[in-house]
């Protein structure tokens, strides 16, 4: 055991290092060895099938990625214990990151929803999990066009991301911007204002009032009122983007200038030389492959 232990060590530093190939062998040797000695589904023969399903992702390898994700479904379920149905909402969630990637929508949805049902059933219906998994459908519901279940769904996340972290939480402000866009576009103009508004605050509170994030908004809310007729605040909202977005622009100009000025400081060497027809000494800076 204490092999299959630091082959699988192995296997996951040979992962952060990008060299796939090599983890999911040495992941293959794991398996190899701990299904001698353990049942189909124990804790020990199913993370190191799940971790190698991991590593296929991220190397593109999707089919196979999905292969060994059902495979590990396939030993847990109908276990009854509580990690272990946490477990299949958790690859569940995983093979509907798939689908969403492939733009399978309807099938993400589906994963998503079992994988829902089955927190719900095992967690607290405010845990954060929950949220979320529901967080997750709210999304796919909007980029499906099903927008009032979409809403029904970022409403649900709200609360019980509210009630858990408190009304000024930076995942709070997120579900708020998400609700503004989906009123947005159902021309719902008033309740979007509302939404973005309190998206603004938050970020403005927690991310600083010159975060990319406060632009993004501030510009979104100038549309609204614009749609609205409300023209001088529009104006407010847009001047205030515009002026957040120079700075940002400014605030990248002279970190480049910094260190470019930091690479030429590092390739250089300081020469003190002696003007006699001036009588003065100065102090310059010669590169150095011409010393």
């Amino acid at each position: 055991m204490v092999i299959a232990d630091t082959l699988q060590e192995i296997a996951m530093i040979q992962y952060r290092a990008g060299d796939f190939e090599s983890a999911v062998a040495k992941l293959d040797e794991v398996i190899g060895i701990r299904a001698k000695e353990f049942h189909p589904e124990h804790p020990k023969l199913t993370e190191p099938l799940k971790l190698s399903a991991e590593v296929m992702r991220a190397a593109g390898q999707i089919e196979e990625a999905m292969r060994r994700y059902n495979d590990v479904l396939r030993r847990l379920r109908g276990l009854e214990r509580s990690e272990f149905r946490l477990l299949v909402a958790e690859i569940t969630t995983r093979i509907a990151d798939i689908h969403k990637q492939l733009g399978e929508r309807d099938r993400a949805i589906a994963c998503h929803e079992e994988a829902l049902r089955i927190r719900k059933a095992v967690l607290e219906p405010d845990h954060l999990d929950v949220a979320i998994n529901v967080n997750a459908l709210a999304i796919l519901y909007e980029k499906r066009g099903d927008l009032n279940n979409a809403l029904c769904r970022f409403a649900e996340a709200l609360q019980i991301r509210r009630s858990k972290l408190g009304p000024c939480h930076i995942d709070v402000a997120s579900i708020y911007n998400n609700m503004a866009v989906v009123y947005e576009t159902l021309g719902q103009l008033p309740e979007a204002i509302d939404k973005y508004e309190q998206a603004v605050g938050v970020f403005r509170t927690k991310l600083g009032r010159n975060h990319n994030a406060v632009a993004t908004i501030l510009n979104n809310l100038g549309n609204v009122y614009k749609s609205q007729g409300m023209f001088q605040k529009s104006a407010e909202s847009y001047q205030g983007a515009l002026a957040i977005r120079c700075l940002l622009v400014t605030e990248r100009k002279i970190a480049r200038a910094r260190e470019e000025s930091g690479r030429e400081r590092q390739e250089s060497v300081f020469v003190c030389v002696y003007f006699p027809a001036c009588g003065t000494i100065m102090l310059l800076a010669m590169p150095l492959h011409s010393c």
